[in-house]
This record gives structure tokens, sequence and C-alpha cells, in this order.
């Protein structure tokens, strides 16, 4: 029995894929097993996978296209290891990626789940910038009410975890946000400071694609964003769930009654902001990505009759 079972679902992934799974198979820790899923690839996909002979390669081919979240969730049916790590492929993990998360979480056992940062590349594989990230539980937790603070591919999990808490198939996009913010009641999250993954800005992802449909996208987000809110602010009717949902998830019209709700649930909020510190405004500015607005300037900006808004959400999302 593997120490380690690392999933990866691929469709069409002929550009990248060779390199993703070399850096599998590269890793100085070397006890684990690599259940790759090829979801139908009508591509070069299935080949590239089988040029590999490692042992360590389970391969399975779907004969119609499932998607992302209903793969992710066979493969940890399937899998045998103690932890279960995440990979996309398209990515880069880095050489020590394994050993220093399954050392990390022997050695400290009340983690359940562990991310790192990571460095950004493009298309040719040049790095662009560090995605530094909130690292202890409290302050993971505090960021995942408004935006997705966990990078999925580089996260190690307790398999155990799974018997808890599991992908949603009703989300075939950010189904990680929506399975790190069912963990918030009761796992512990940590992420490493060392940047472990090369992840690579891809115009081709779900997720992606999907920001390009504003109304598809705030569908999928909305869900997220109004059941972490109401959990940290109770004091929150619907109405006022839906607005901040709505502001949040990068929605930039507004009518002129939801500029007035928006205005009064600010003030509801202030004492709440100053009394939490939060960490995306205070003691971590440092240690977020620069494409992460603070909160009380989200929630402040009014120009006119409509809000103009940065998106608060990083490229994980």
């Amino acid at each position: 029995m593997s120490k380690v079972s690392v999933i990866m679902s691929v469709y069409n992934s002929a550009a990248y894929l060779k390199q993703a799974i070399e850096s599998i198979l590269n890793q100085s820790f070397d006890d684990f097993e690599f259940i790759i899923i090829d979801d139908a690839s009508t591509d070069e996909t299935l080949s590239i996978i089988q040029s590999f002979s490692d042992r360590r390669i389970k391969l399975i081919k779907n004969s119609e296209n499932k998607g992302l979240t209903c793969n992710l969730i066979e493969a940890i049916s399937i899998a045998k290891g103690e932890y279960i790590a995440r990979m996309d492929s398209d990515d880069v993990s880095l050489p020590s990626r394994f050993l220093k998360q399954v050392d990390f979480l022997t050695n400290h056992p009340e983690v359940d789940i562990c991310g790192t940062w990571a460095f950004t590349i493009d298309e040719h594989g040049k790095k662009k910038n560090k995605v530094k990230l909130p690292t202890i539980d409290r302050d993971i937790k505090t960021t995942l009410t408004y935006m997705n603070c966990i990078i999925h591919p580089s996260v190690m999990v307790r398999k155990r975890i799974f018997d808890l808490h599991k992908y949603n198939l009703e989300f075939r996009s950010c189904q990680d946000y929506k399975l790190w913010s069912d963990c918030i009641s009761d796992c512990v999250f940590y992420n490493m400071k060392d940047p472990l993954l090369l992840y690579r800005i891809n115009n081709d992802g779900v997720s992606r694609k999907e920001r390009k449909d504003t109304r598809k996208r705030y569908e999928t987000l909305s869900k997220i964003y109004k059941t972490n809110l109401s959990l940290r602010f109770s004091n929150l009717s619907n109405d006022d769930l839906e607005v901040i949902s709505k502001c949040i998830s990068g929605l930039f019209t507004f009518s002129s009654d939801e500029i007035q709700k928006f205005v009064a649930i600010r003030k509801s909020l202030t004492d709440l902001q100053i009394k939490e510190k939060l960490i995306i405004d205070e003691r971590f500015s440092d240690c977020v990505s620069i494409k992460q607005i603070r909160l009380p300037l989200l929630l402040s900006y009014i120009s006119g009759k409509a809000f103009k808004i940065y998106k608060l959400v990083n490229t994980m999302l």
C-alpha cells in the first residue's frame, strides 16, 4: 500500500501533459500510486500517458466525458494511500513537493489539508509571479469566506477527510472551493510557504472559460459565498447575502435599490470588520497576492448608480 495516492483527471491535455507526469514521477519521495483518469480525450493525451511504463501509474479510460468533479470522486474511491495529492495536467510539481508535504503532515497530525504557495507560469513555462497565501488555519478560514485561498493542484489531504466530505457533483467548476468551504467547520488547514508548484495560467481551463459567462460564474460562486457569509455573519438576511455575494462574485452592474441595500449592509458590518481585523486588510497584507483587493475597499467603492469593483478572486479560482 502506497503512502500517497496522486489523482489527476485529464481531457485533451496533450500540450503540457508529458511535463506534468514527469514532474510527479521524478519526485524525491517515491512511495505513491499515480491514478490518472483519461476523460475520453480525442487528442494525443491517451498515447502520451501510455508512453510511460512506470508501475506506479494506474490508468483509467473513460468511454465518455464525465467531467473533473466526477473523475476526482472516482479516483478517491479507489485510492489506497493515507494521503491524497492533487495534480493537474498543465502544472508542474517541484521535485521536493511530496517529501515536504508528507514530512509536514507526519509531524503535524492536527493538520488535515496541506496546500502550498506557488509560482505562476505562462504557456511557455516562464515564471511570472509568486502566489502568496495565508498559511495558518485561522487565517485561511477567514479568507475562505470571500475567496479561494487553497491552490487545488498543490494540496495533500488525509484520505480519511473524504469519509466526511466529498466533491459536490453539482459543481463542475469551483469544486475545490466548495469542498474547502464544506471543511471549514471540522478540518484544519495549512499552506506551506514553500512554492512547490508551477501553476500554469491556461486560458483553456474550465473555471477560466466559465468566467467569460458572468451569469453562470455568479450562480456557481454565489452558492458558496452565501453559505460562508451566513456562517460568519448570522445577522445577515437572505437579501443581504444575495447583494454581498453578487458583489464578491464580480458582477459590476447593480440597481439603485441594491446600492442602497449594500450601503446599509456595509454599515452593519463595520464593527465586525474592525473587531476581526480581517487578514486580507491587516496582519498579513504582505502574504496575499497583489490581485486580491482588500475587503473594506471592496465594500466602500461606490460610483454613481453602480459599483465598480476589482476582482477579489485570485488565479486559482
